[in-house]
């Protein structure tokens, strides 16, 4: 039984949430501007060109925040983290690398050096869309 009150351990549990926004948005502008300038690119359904996979900035944020907030959860014993956290950690970081992980076959990024790159308008990634 805590005896802290309710209201404290929803504002300390809302932290993971700031800080994973807070590394977000510094993470992210640098993170688009390098994909772009290394060369990662696609056209979307408009036509624009846009970084890819520009999806990989909110892992990034996650495990940045991770980073700086599991400490203070453990050292200074804030009850910061649920009990089932940590399964829910694993599962959305597991899921997020595998949909990385399909952009990049699908795009052909992992194909070895020197074979040809596939045809426009056929099957890419794991499940042909």
């Amino acid at each position: 039984m805590s005896v802290r009150e309710p209201r404290y351990r929803r504002r300390v549990q809302s932290l993971p949430l700031a800080v994973s926004f807070l590394a977000a948005l510094i993470v992210t502008p640098v993170l688009v501007r390098s994909l772009r300038d290394e060369g990662f690119v696609r056209e979307n359904y408009r036509g624009a060109e846009v970084a890819f996979p520009a999806g990989i900035a909110i892992v990034v944020s996650a495990l940045l925040a991770l980073i700086v907030v599991a400490p203070l959860d453990k050292i200074a014993e804030l009850d910061i983290f649920r009990p089932e956290t940590r399964d829910a950690f694993v599962y959305v970081i597991g899921v997020a690398m595998l949909g990385l992980l399909d952009d990049l076959v699908g795009s052909g990024a992992l194909r070895p050096p020197g074979r040809a790159r596939r045809e426009p308008g056929t099957a890419r990634g794991w499940r042909g869309h």
